[in-house]
């Protein structure tokens, strides 16, 4: 619970970039990497900044908008969001190209293992 308490406390920009560290570190990413470590992490900022907006966009818009309005701003927004995905993943192919067999065991399991969390989380709330 505490480390949901400091998770929301962090601006999105913070938590992006913890993240990014994270995974920097348990990457294990070498100087031989660091190129296409970059342009990964670079997508991540700019997907964390525009969902940023586009949230702060709707937050804005939501006392006006009609159930049908909510409803395709909502889809809109996981549009956009696989989109940002499909640019991630795009991005992380030449990284996960590169890196090492173990640093790929890694990155398999910290990737398996992330959804996870998210489905725990929602089970809770039923």
């Amino acid at each position: 619970m505490a480390s949901h308490r400091r998770r929301s406390a962090q601006s999105p920009t913070e938590r992006v970039e913890e993240r990014i560290a994270s995974l920097h570190e348990q990457l294990g990413i070498t100087s031989a990497q660091e190129t296409q470590w970059n342009d990964f992490a670079q997508v991540m900022r700019d997907n964390a900044s525009h969902m940023q907006q586009r949230l702060t966009q709707r937050s804005q818009d939501f006392g006006q908008m009609s159930a049908v309005d909510n409803l395709n701003s909502y889809a809109s927004i996981a549009e956009e969001h696989a989109q940002d995905m499909q640019r991630l993943a795009s991005a992380f192919q030449p990284l996960y190209a590169s890196l090492s067999d173990e640093q790929k065991r890694t990155a398999d399991e910290v990737f398996r293992y992330r959804p996870r969390r998210h489905m725990a989380r929602g089970r809770k709330k039923h």
